[in-house]
Protein backbone atom coordinates (compact mmCIF):
# COMPACT_ATOMS: atom_id res chain seq x y z
CA UNK A 1 0.00 0.00 0.00
CA UNK A 2 1.63 3.30 -1.17
CA UNK A 3 1.28 6.61 1.57
CA UNK A 4 1.38 9.82 -0.22
CA UNK A 5 2.00 13.11 1.73
CA UNK A 6 -0.87 15.56 1.11
CA UNK A 7 -0.38 18.40 2.97
CA UNK A 8 -0.13 20.16 5.88
CA UNK A 9 -2.13 21.88 7.99
CA UNK A 10 -0.97 25.21 9.39
CA UNK A 11 -2.94 27.34 11.77
CA UNK A 12 -2.89 30.83 11.52
CA UNK A 13 -4.39 33.47 13.74
CA UNK A 14 -4.73 35.50 10.94
CA UNK A 15 -5.31 34.22 7.46
CA UNK A 16 -4.75 37.11 5.24
CA UNK A 17 -1.59 37.83 6.72
CA UNK A 18 -0.45 34.48 6.40
CA UNK A 19 -1.35 34.30 2.76
CA UNK A 20 1.02 36.83 1.98
CA UNK A 21 3.92 35.49 3.57
CA UNK A 22 3.34 32.41 2.11
CA UNK A 23 2.65 33.42 -1.32
CA UNK A 24 4.47 36.93 -1.71
CA UNK A 25 7.99 35.66 0.45
CA UNK A 26 8.10 32.07 -0.08
CA UNK A 27 6.58 32.00 -3.28
CA UNK A 28 3.20 29.63 -2.94
CA UNK A 29 -0.03 30.40 -5.02
CA UNK A 30 -3.60 30.43 -3.60
CA UNK A 31 -5.84 28.30 -5.52
CA UNK A 32 -8.08 26.46 -2.91
CA UNK A 33 -10.07 29.35 -0.47
CA UNK A 34 -13.01 27.40 1.37
CA UNK A 35 -14.86 28.08 4.27
CA UNK A 36 -14.39 24.81 6.59
CA UNK A 37 -18.28 22.92 6.83
CA UNK A 38 -18.87 23.57 11.25
CA UNK A 39 -20.16 20.14 11.53
CA UNK A 40 -17.39 17.80 9.29
CA UNK A 41 -14.69 19.95 11.22
CA UNK A 42 -16.66 19.33 14.62
CA UNK A 43 -16.91 15.61 13.82
CA UNK A 44 -13.25 15.58 13.00
CA UNK A 45 -11.61 17.61 15.71
CA UNK A 46 -14.22 17.23 18.43
CA UNK A 47 -14.22 20.80 18.84
CA UNK A 48 -17.89 22.53 19.61
CA UNK A 49 -19.43 24.37 16.74
CA UNK A 50 -15.67 25.60 15.19
CA UNK A 51 -15.73 28.32 12.35
CA UNK A 52 -12.53 28.11 10.28
CA UNK A 53 -11.86 29.64 6.98
CA UNK A 54 -9.36 28.34 5.03
CA UNK A 55 -7.00 27.84 1.64
CA UNK A 56 -4.35 25.76 0.08
CA UNK A 57 -1.47 26.58 -1.38
CA UNK A 58 0.38 24.87 -4.00
CA UNK A 59 4.15 25.01 -4.49
CA UNK A 60 5.46 25.95 -8.01
CA UNK A 61 7.89 22.55 -7.80
CA UNK A 62 5.22 20.29 -5.97
CA UNK A 63 3.60 19.80 -2.91
CA UNK A 64 0.93 22.02 -0.83
CA UNK A 65 -0.18 23.43 2.63
CA UNK A 66 -3.33 24.06 3.87
CA UNK A 67 -3.67 27.82 6.33
CA UNK A 68 -6.38 27.74 8.59
CA UNK A 69 -7.99 30.54 10.79
CA UNK A 70 -10.39 29.76 13.51
CA UNK A 71 -13.08 32.75 14.32
CA UNK A 72 -14.54 29.83 17.19
CA UNK A 73 -13.29 28.75 19.32
CA UNK A 74 -10.88 31.92 19.63
CA UNK A 75 -7.36 30.71 19.36
CA UNK A 76 -4.79 30.63 21.93
CA UNK A 77 -2.31 32.86 20.21
CA UNK A 78 0.88 32.24 22.58
CA UNK A 79 2.67 29.06 22.92
CA UNK A 80 6.09 28.00 22.84
CA UNK A 81 7.77 24.69 22.33
CA UNK A 82 11.63 23.35 22.84
CA UNK A 83 13.27 21.42 19.98
CA UNK A 84 13.47 18.26 22.44
CA UNK A 85 9.22 18.48 23.16
CA UNK A 86 7.41 15.73 21.30
CA UNK A 87 5.35 17.04 17.90
CA UNK A 88 5.93 19.01 14.32
CA UNK A 89 8.55 20.89 15.25
CA UNK A 90 9.07 22.77 11.73
CA UNK A 91 7.74 22.76 8.17
CA UNK A 92 10.15 22.32 5.37
CA UNK A 93 10.28 24.50 2.01
CA UNK A 94 13.09 23.14 -1.07
CA UNK A 95 13.82 26.73 -2.89
CA UNK A 96 15.73 26.98 -5.39
CA UNK A 97 17.84 31.13 -4.55
CA UNK A 98 17.94 30.53 -0.60
CA UNK A 99 20.02 33.87 -0.54
CA UNK A 100 16.75 36.06 -2.37
CA UNK A 101 14.46 33.86 -0.22
CA UNK A 102 16.19 35.11 2.63
CA UNK A 103 16.69 38.74 1.90
CA UNK A 104 12.73 38.37 0.98
CA UNK A 105 12.08 37.38 4.87
CA UNK A 106 13.92 40.03 5.81
CA UNK A 107 12.45 43.09 4.43
CA UNK A 108 9.06 41.31 5.18
CA UNK A 109 9.75 40.51 8.87
CA UNK A 110 13.05 42.62 9.60
CA UNK A 111 14.45 40.32 11.91
CA UNK A 112 17.86 38.72 11.49
CA UNK A 113 18.05 35.15 9.97
CA UNK A 114 19.79 32.39 11.72
CA UNK A 115 22.95 31.14 10.03
CA UNK A 116 23.08 29.19 6.67
CA UNK A 117 24.47 25.42 7.73
CA UNK A 118 25.49 22.82 5.28
CA UNK A 119 24.48 19.46 5.25
CA UNK A 120 26.40 16.26 3.10
CA UNK A 121 23.56 14.56 1.46
CA UNK A 122 23.42 11.43 -0.99
CA UNK A 123 22.45 14.29 -3.41
CA UNK A 124 24.95 16.78 -2.98
CA UNK A 125 25.95 19.78 -0.65
CA UNK A 126 22.61 21.42 0.96
CA UNK A 127 22.14 24.31 2.61
CA UNK A 128 20.03 24.78 5.44
CA UNK A 129 17.72 27.82 7.32
CA UNK A 130 15.72 27.74 10.13
CA UNK A 131 13.74 30.71 9.81
CA UNK A 132 10.39 32.19 12.08
CA UNK A 133 7.20 32.43 9.91
CA UNK A 134 3.77 33.80 10.83
CA UNK A 135 2.56 32.33 13.80
CA UNK A 136 5.73 31.57 15.20
CA UNK A 137 5.57 28.97 13.04
CA UNK A 138 9.44 27.32 12.38
CA UNK A 139 9.81 26.95 8.81
CA UNK A 140 13.25 25.11 7.84
CA UNK A 141 14.72 26.18 3.96
CA UNK A 142 17.00 23.88 2.01
CA UNK A 143 18.68 24.73 -1.52
CA UNK A 144 20.89 22.35 -2.78
CA UNK A 145 24.62 23.80 -3.39
CA UNK A 146 24.50 22.45 -6.52
CA UNK A 147 21.44 23.47 -7.95
CA UNK A 148 22.86 27.14 -7.00
CA UNK A 149 25.95 26.93 -8.37
CA UNK A 150 24.28 25.72 -11.95
CA UNK A 151 25.99 21.98 -11.72
CA UNK A 152 24.73 19.23 -13.16
CA UNK A 153 24.00 16.60 -10.16
CA UNK A 154 26.08 13.92 -11.82
CA UNK A 155 29.06 16.64 -12.11
CA UNK A 156 32.05 16.24 -9.44
CA UNK A 157 34.20 19.40 -8.79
Amino acid sequence: MGVTVVHPVIVTADLERAIRFYCDVLGLHECIPLRHDRERISQLSGLSSPDAYAVVLKAPGGGEVELVQFLEPAPHVEYRHSWSDPGIRSVTFGVDDLDATLDRIRDYTGHEIRPVVQFHGENGPLNVVYVNGPDGILLTLCASVVNVLGIDGDSHG
